[in-house]
């Protein structure tokens, strides 16, 4: 697990990440808080979720993909 807190490069900017375990990451945006989630898919692909929903939008998607990026993943 990474080590508390890290960044990402987001939006020409960059935003702060926190790992709370393996697979739940908050992610602090200048307008907002998302809560994510990552669930392997039945090939096991990541897939990026705000957490406790079934929303995949493209935001979550490419900071799922930057997060991923920052741990190596």
């Amino acid at each position: 697990m990474r080590m508390n807190p890290f960044q990402i490069l987001w939006s020409g900017g960059k935003a702060a990440v926190q790992q709370t375990d393996n697979t739940h990451f908050t992610v602090h945006l200048p307008e907002r808080i998302l809560y994510l989630e990552v669930r392997q898919d039945n090939e096991g692909a990541n897939v990026w979720f705000e957490q406790g929903t079934d929303n995949a939008d493209e935001t979550v998607k490419e900071l799922g993909l930057s997060i991923e990026t920052a741990i190596g993943a």
